[in-house]
């Protein structure tokens, strides 16, 4: 538990030479395993915010993404 009053979808940072598409693949496939088809990107946020003394500058790229099988939204 945290005083946080924010929250955020998981996800993760792209490494040096990766594009967004090979980052939301390889992101999903640590947290889901494999069993879905990214279709599009679907929105592009960007942020300035404060957290504890430091700033950020944050870029985020949310994807479309088709689930292949029922089990993962069990999960």
């Amino acid at each position: 538990m945290t005083d946080e009053n924010w929250w955020f979808l998981p996800g993760g940072r792209i490494k040096t030479n990766e594009s967004s598409l090979m980052a939301i693949k390889r992101e999903l496939c640590e947290e889901i395993g494999d069993s879905f088809h990214v279709l599009r990107p679907a929105v592009c946020s960007e942020n300035f915010f404060e957290h504890d003394g430091q700033y950020f500058h944050e870029v985020c790229i949310y994807y479309e993404v088709q689930w292949l099988e029922d089990e993962n939204i069990k999960q």
